[in-house]
């Protein structure tokens, strides 16, 4: 269920507007709707961002000084990770009373698709500061190591706790995502589509897709994930093409991963993707935009509240189009445990 609440007519906005969003024209996309957003929005403070990680400082800045009453991103789904990373202190939210908002630029931004979808109008609720308190999805980057699957009360004691040390006793890293979170295939996609000069909608992302199926290996991984917080732990294995961790429905430029997904729900809805025939796969593939995913050969969906991702070698991985350092002690790249974790209703999400 939804919960929504609504803030005096004429806000105090900032806009924080990436201007190299999609292929480098996220301000002349954005000088098209500034005429169409100043009769909508009336007055609003705009602020271009000058590389990366400044999304987040400018969020940052903004709520710790109070000088807005909403904050919008603009630009894609990294523009939009990187202003929720700027809501965030550590596990402290700056603030309760400045929803987040999103505005497409046409840069293929996916979690646009999924509030549009739940929205019962979503430029109205702009208007409106009308919103709701929002899951998102923290990923933290652990030490390697084999573990077990707890399979009694003993052992899972035994297990949290070690999961727990690993936390306390080493420095680790750790990303928010409000979208989608994933390992394997799809990260060493964001990596081409960066080092690419078609990176950009749609047909960049499947581009690139079936360009690293046709060379991208398999990893031997392990996936722990646990329903619910005393559920037991449960397990797949085998070898790995893509984990996707969905907090939201879409990525990829339109690909529908996680039709059941809702932002309030307090689980993620993830696809476990193993290697299939390659015919197979490529005919499969016409689902991954309908939404019927499990009918991919390869392909399982489970629910969960958390996700342990164990590999054998480093995986790229990405939250929201954002390629994850993948980085240890010495500054080489080096494999890592994924821990992901829902934490329900963090954040006021306009909608």
């Amino acid at each position: 269920m939804f919960f929504f609440k609504k803030k005096p007519s004429q806000p105090r906005r900032l806009i924080i507007l990436n201007p190299a969003a999609g292929r480098n024209d996220g301000l002349l996309e954005f000088e098209k709707l500034k005429a169409s957003l100043k009769e909508k929005l009336t007055d609003f403070d705009l602020y271009l961002t000058r590389g990366p990680r400044d999304a987040t400082h400018r969020a940052r800045e903004a709520l710790l000084n109070r000088t807005h009453d909403q904050i919008i991103a603009a630009g894609g789904d990294g523009t939009i990770n990187e202003v929720l990373n700027g809501y965030f202190d550590g596990n402290r939210l700056l603030s309760r009373k400045v929803p987040l908002g999103v505005i497409d630029l046409n840069s293929g931004a996916d979690f646009i698709r999924t509030l549009e979808e739940l929205s019962d109008g979503y430029h109205v609720a702009l208007q409106q500061n009308r919103h709701f308190w929002a899951d998102i999805g923290q990923v933290e980057l652990l030490p390697l190591m084999d573990l077990a699957l707890p399979t009694s009360p003993k052992s899972r004691k035994s297990f949290e706790k070690t999961i727990r040390e690993l936390k306390r006793e080493t420095q680790i890293q750790r990303r928010l995502f409000i979208n989608i979170a994933s390992s394997g295939m799809s990260g060493h996609i964001v990596r081409s589509l960066f080092r690419s000069r078609i990176r950009s909608g749609a047909f960049a992302y499947y581009y690139h897709s079936l360009k690293t199926f046709l060379s991208h290996k398999s990893t031997t991984a392990r996936v722990l994930y646990c329903r619910d917080e005393d559920s037991p732990w449960e397990e797949l294995t085998g070898p790995l093409l893509n984990l996707f961790v969905c907090n939201g429905r879409y990525n990829g430029g339109g690909m529908l991963w996680a039709p059941p997904a809702y932002l309030d729900d307090g689980y993620f809805h993830a696809v476990h993707m193993t290697p299939a025939p390659t015919y197979k796969m490529v005919w499969g593939s016409r689902h991954f935009y309908d939404g019927r995913v499990d009918e991919v050969p390869g392909v399982q969906s489970f629910q969960a509240k958390r996700v342990l991702l164990i590999p054998t070698i480093t995986m790229d991985s990405e939250t929201d189009g954002e390629l994850l350092p993948m980085m240890g002690v010495e500054g080489a790249p080096a494999a890592r445990m994924l821990l992901f974790s829902v934490i329900p209703r963090a954040i006021p999400l306009v909608l």
